[in-house]
C-alpha cells in the first residue's frame, strides 16, 4: 500500500487553512479598529484632565495660564508666565487637527475660567474625529458629542 495523502484531503485540508486564515484577518482588522477607538477616547479624557488640572492650578496658585497647543501639534503644554508647568504627548497617530480660538492658546484667569472659548479638533489617521470644548463662563470642558 502507498503511503500518502489523496487529492480529497489535501483540498479539504487547504480549505480549512483557508477559512481559519480569513477569520483571522477579519477578527484582526475589528481589533485595530477597537484600539483605535480606545486610544482616541483615552486621548479625550486626557486632555479633558489636563484642561481640568490647568484651571485647578490657576485657581490655587492665583495665577494666570496658557494652555498651548505645540506647533506639531501632537502635545499640550501650560504655561504660567514664561515657566513650563506641565506636558502632555498625544498617543501616537493622534494629533490635534484644528484649534479654533483666538490663535492655538487657551487662556485661563486666576480664577481657573477660561478667558476665551475653544474647540479642539483631534484625530487619528483619517478615520475617526473627535471634538472637545471649552465653554467661557461656565469654563466647562467635555466632548462634544
Amino acid at each position: 500500500m502507498k503511503k500518502g495523502f489523496t487529492l480529497i484531503e489535501l483540498m479539504v485540508t487547504m480549505a480549512l487553512i483557508s477559512i481559519i486564515t480569513a477569520a483571522s484577518l477579519i477578527c484582526l482588522k475589528g481589533f485595530k479598529e477597537l484600539r483605535e477607538k480606545i486610544e482616541m477616547d483615552y486621548a479625550v479624557n486626557s486632555i479633558v484632565e489636563f484642561v481640568n488640572s490647568a484651571k485647578c492650578f490657576s485657581r490655587n496658585n492665583n495665577c494666570s495660564t496658557i494652555i498651548n497647543v505645540s506647533g506639531s501639534k501632537d502635545s499640550l503644554e501650560l504655561y504660567s508666565n514664561i515657566e513650563r508647568i506641565k506636558f502632555y504627548k498625544l498617543p501616537k497617530k493622534i494629533k490635534v487637527t484644528r484649534v479654533s480660538s483666538d490663535g492655538d492658546d487657551i487662556k485661563i484667569n486666576n480664577l481657573g475660567k477660561a478667558i476665551n472659548a475653544c474647540t479642539l479638533t483631534l484625530s487619528n489617521d483619517g478615520s475617526l474625529t473627535r471634538e472637545i470644548t471649552v465653554k467661557v463662563g461656565t469654563g466647562y470642558v467635555s466632548e462634544k458629542k
